[in-house]
C-alpha cells in the first residue's frame, strides 16, 4: 500500500538529470534555499495534501529532486516504475523546472500508461493548453486554489469516469486527443481552509515510513525553517513577477487577492513552534492585508508567547509603528525586502515606487527595536539598469554596511535564468527595453539543456547583454563579499571561497563560449564533460557564501516527542 496512494505528488529537479548533465547553473540559487536542482517543492504540496486528506484521500508527497541531489545512485526510474498510485501529480509551478518535470513525466507515461498524469502551479497554468496537449499530460489544473477541483478529479479518475467536463479550472484532453479548457471557478477571497502546520507532513513521514522524501530543502534536518503563507495573489503590478495582480488577473482567474483570516496564521504559528525551535517565515507582507489584520496577527503573536524566532518580508518600507508592535510581538524578528537597485529610478521601473531613503528609515526602525537580521536583496538584469549602475548598487551597499550595524546584510544575484512568465515584461518586453528570446513552455525547457545560465536566460536587456548580465553579475558578486569583509560580515575563509567561485565562473563562461561553437557533437560533449566537476562547484556559493542565507537563531531542534504525540492523537 506504501506505493499505492489515491495520489502520488512528484517534485522533479529543475534539469533531469543535472547529476550527469554539464551545465553551469551559475548564481541562479545562491539567494534562495535551494540548490541549482532547486529540490525546495512548492508550499502548495501540503496544502493539497491536507485537503484531500480532509476528503478521505491518501497523499504522498515525494521529493524526486531531493533523492537524486543526496543520493547519486538513486534510481529514478527503478523508483517510478514501482509506484502504483491512482494518479501522479508533478508541479510545474516554477518554469526552471519545465525540463526536470516534464522529463519525469513522460517516465511515469512510459511505465505506467494507464494512470493519468496532472500537472499544476503558475507555470503548468500559463501553459496549460500547449502543455495538456503534450503526451506527458493528461490534465492541467489552472489557477491558485485548485484543491477542491483536485479532489474531484482524483475522485473521477478513481470511478474510471472519463468525461470531466464538470470539473472547473481544468484543461484536459478528450477521448478524439483534443484539447479541452473547463471555465474557471472564481478562487475564494477568505481562504479559511488552508492550514500550514507541517502536522500532515509528519504524518507522511510515519504511513510510509520514508522522513526524508517530504522534505523540501537539502539541509532541512539541520536547520529546519517553516513557512506560513499569509495570503494568495497579489494587488502590486513588479513588472518582472508571474505573480503580480495582473498576471493573476489575466492568467490565473483571480480579481482580487485572496486573504488567510489572521487568526489562522497565529494558529500555524504556534503549532509549528509546537515542533521546532527554529525560524519560522511568515510569506508575504502582513501589512498587505491592512492595518486592522496586521495588528490582529501581532496581537495573537504576543499571545502565543513563541521562542522562536519570525521572519517577515516586505513589499514596500513600514510605518514606525510597524515595528514597535512586532518588536513587542515576538521575542526575536527578522527582516526582509528587495529594493532590486539602489537607484530610484530603476526601482520606479520595476513597478516599486519608493525611495532608498525609505528603506534606510526601516533599517533605522528596524535596528533600534532589536533587529535580528535585515537582509537587502539587490538584482541584475534589471530595466535601464546597465554595468555601471550594477557596481554602483554594489557601491551603494559598501557604504550602508560602513554606518550600519553588522546585522544589516545586503544580497545581489541576478534576475535569471528566466523572465516570468505572465509578468508585464514577459507579457509586453518592448516597452520595458528588454528582449525575450523565448516564448512557448518547449523553448524553455530545451534552453535548460544549454550548457550555460548566460545562454539559458530568455532575454536580454537594451542596455545589458546576456553576456553582460552573466559577467556583471559575478564581478558583483566578488566586490560585495569584499565589501562585506571589510565590515566584518564575512570571515576571510567566506569572502576567498566565493571569490575563487566567481573567477572560476568567469572563466567557466568563457570557455563554454568557445565549446558551444564546436561543430562536431561528440567533441563539443567531450569537452563539455571535462568542465562537469568545474561547473558544480561554481553552482554554489559564487556571489554570497550559502551559508549567510540562514537566519541566525537560538534553538533549531526538533521536538520530537511533542511530533510523536501530535501523530498519534491528530491534534
Amino acid at each position: 500500500m506504501f506505493n499505492n496512494p489515491d495520489l502520488l505528488l512528484l517534485h522533479a529537479p529543475s534539469v533531469y538529470d543535472f547529476r550527469k548533465t554539464p551545465v553551469l547553473f551559475g548564481p541562479i540559487s545562491d539567494v534562495v534555499p535551494s540548490t541549482p536542482a532547486f529540490e525546495m517543492y512548492p508550499l502548495g504540496f501540503s496544502n493539497l495534501a491536507e485537503a484531500l486528506a480532509a476528503e478521505g484521500m491518501s497523499v504522498r508527497i515525494y521529493n524526486l529532486a531531493y533523492r537524486m541531489l543526496k543520493d547519486r545512485g538513486f534510481d529514478v526510474e527503478k523508483r517510478i516504475r514501482s509506484f502504483k498510485p491512482a494518479a501522479f501529480g508533478i508541479d510545474l509551478h516554477w518554469l526552471v523546472h519545465a525540463h526536470g518535470a516534464l522529463a519525469v513525466a513522460a517516465m511515469c507515461k512510459r511505465f505506467h500508461p494507464e494512470i493519468p498524469v496532472v500537472f499544476g502551479g503558475l507555470s503548468s497554468s500559463y501553459f496549460h493548453r500547449e502543455l495538456a496537449a503534450r503526451p506527458e499530460a493528461d490534465y492541467v489544473l489552472r489557477g491558485d486554489s485548485v484543491e477542491s477541483s483536485l479532489a474531484a478529479l482524483v475522485r473521477a479518475v478513481k470511478q474510471g469516469r472519463r468525461d470531466m467536463h464538470g470539473i472547473p479550472n481544468l484543461t484536459w484532453k478528450d477521448g478524439f486527443g483534443r484539447v479541452v479548457e473547463n471555465p474557471m471557478e472564481c478562487p475564494p477571497e477568505v481562504l479559511d481552509r488552508s492550514r500550514n502546520l507541517y502536522l500532515t507532513l509528519f504524518r507522511m513521514a510515519a504511513r510510509y515510513m520514508d522522513p526524508f522524501s517530504m522534505t523540501a530543502i537539502h539541509d532541512w534536518w539541520r536547520y529546519p525553517v517553516t513557512c506560513v503563507l499569509t495570503f494568495r495573489g497579489c494587488k502590486r503590478n513588479c513588472a518582472f513577477c508571474g505573480g503580480s495582480g495582473q498576471a493573476f488577473r489575466k492568467f490565473y482567474g483571480r480579481d482580487r487577492t485572496g486573504y488567510r483570516p489572521a487568526a489562522l496564521v497565529v494558529r500555524d504559528v504556534r503549532e509549528i513552534a509546537r515542533f521546532t525551535g527554529a525560524p519560522i517565515f511568515i510569506i508575504g507582507d502582513p501589512l498587505e492585508p491592512g492595518r486592522e489584520w496586521c495588528e490582529e496577527l501581532l496581537a495573537g503573536l504576543e499571545a502565543a508567547a513563541i521562542e522562536n524566532h519570525v521572519a517577515v518580508e516586505l513589499y514596500r518600507p513600514a510605518e514606525e509603528w510597524f515595528y514597535d508592535r512586532l518588536a513587542g510581538a515576538v521575542r526575536a524578528f527578522n527582516v526582509e525586502i528587495s529594493p532590486e537597485s539602489h537607484d530610484d529610478g530603476i526601482r520606479r521601473a520595476c513597478g516599486k515606487g519608493y525611495a532608498m531613503e525609505e528603506v534606510e528609515r526601516n533599517i533605522r526602525f528596524a535596528m533600534d527595536r532589536g533587529c535580528n537580521r535585515f537582509d537587502l536583496f539587490f538584482m541584475t538584469g534589471l530595466p535601464m539598469q546597465d554595468r555601471k549602475s550594477v557596481m554602483d548598487t554594489v557601491s551603494y551597499c559598501s557604504d550602508l554596511m560602513s554606518r550600519t550595524p553588522k546585522e544589516v546584510i545586503p544580497f545581489i544575484s541576478a534576475l535569471t535564468p528566466f523572465l516570468d512568465p505572465g509578468s508585464p515584461i514577459f507579457e509586453d518586453p518592448e516597452s520595458h527595453g528588454y528582449t525575450r528570446f523565448l516564448s512557448t513552455l518547449e523553448e524553455h525547457r530545451k534552453a535548460l539543456e544549454e550548457p550555460s545560465w548566460e545562454f539559458i536566460m530568455n532575454y536580454e536587456t537594451r542596455w545589458m547583454t546576456r553576456r553582460d548580465i552573466a559577467e556583471v553579475t559575478y564581478q558583483a558578486g566578488i566586490a560585495m563579499n569584499d565589501a562585506k569583509h571589510r565590515s566584518g560580515r564575512i570571515s576571510t575563509e567566506q569572502r576567498d571561497a566565493v571569490r575563487a567561485n566567481a573567477e572560476l565562473g568567469l572563466r567557466l563562461l568563457a570557455e563554454i563560449r568557445g565549446i558551444r561553437e564546436i561543430r562536431d557533437s561528440g567533441e563539443r560533449n567531450r569537452r563539455l564533460m571535462a568542465l562537469k566537476p568545474d561547473m558544480d562547484k561554481a553552482g554554489i556559493s559564487s556571489v554570497c557564501d550559502k551559508s549567510e542565507f540562514r537566519w541566525p537563531t537560538i534553538n533549531r531542534d526538533f521536538r520530537f516527542l511533542e511530533i510523536m504525540k501530535a501523530i498519534l492523537t491528530g491534534s
